[in-house]
This record gives structure tokens, C-alpha cells and sequence, in this order.
């Protein structure tokens, strides 16, 4: 009898191990984003441009709407806007993937008078 209680200890605890490690790898892979080289967009605040993608976007993200805005006019064009001199970036998804990231840089143009 104490065997047989020994053996389903064992068990038990290998069995505990197993989906331990099992969890923790599949959260581990969940947790590591995903590393792409950002493109460059600058903007003047104020101003604007569309930009045109090769491929279908599905959503968009800003890091900080403060700086710069978009509006999707088509999956293949963006408007984006500057709005404050700063940096954000701008982060495209595809079918719920990540497909391209911007880094833009708002910048403000003095005008000088005379």
C-alpha cells in the first residue's frame, strides 16, 4: 500500500513538473514581441501626409496620439497628421500580426520674420 502511495506521489509531482514547464514556455513565447527594424516618417506640426501601404491594414496604433494622429482612408492609405513637436511611433497590424512599425518624428519649423 505504501508503495502504491509512493508511486502515485511520484507520479503526481512529475505530472505537475511536465505542465509546469509545459505553461511557463508557452507564456514565455507569448511574452517576446516581436523585432522589426522601424521605418522614419518626419512630419512638421501642423502639416500632413497619406501614406500608401502595400499591403491591407487592418488597425492601427498610436503611441502617442498627442504628437501625431491618423486617419485609415482606405487598408492601403493613412492619413497622419503632426500635431506637437515630439517622437512616437505608429505600429500597423495585418489579420491580427504585426506587419510594420514607424518611429515619426514631429518637428516644428520657426518661422523668421523680415
Amino acid at each position: 500500500m505504501t508503495t502504491l502511495l509512493r508511486c502515485n506521489k511520484i507520479t503526481l509531482i512529475v505530472l505537475f513538473f511536465l505542465i509546469f514547464i509545459s505553461v511557463s514556455s508557452q507564456a514565455q513565447n507569448m511574452l517576446v514581441p516581436e523585432t522589426m527594424e522601424p521605418f522614419k516618417i518626419d512630419i512638421i506640426s501642423g502639416k500632413s501626409i497619406v501614406m500608401k501601404t502595400e499591403i491591407n491594414v487592418k488597425r492601427i496604433s498610436i503611441g502617442s496620439p498627442e504628437i501625431a494622429d491618423f486617419i485609415l482612408l482606405s487598408p492601403k492609405e493613412i492619413y497622419i497628421k503632426g500635431l506637437a513637436a515630439g517622437l512616437t511611433n505608429m505600429i500597423l497590424w495585418q489579420d491580427g500580426k504585426v506587419t510594420t512599425i514607424y518611429d515619426i518624428e514631429v518637428k516644428t519649423i520657426s518661422v523668421s520674420s523680415g
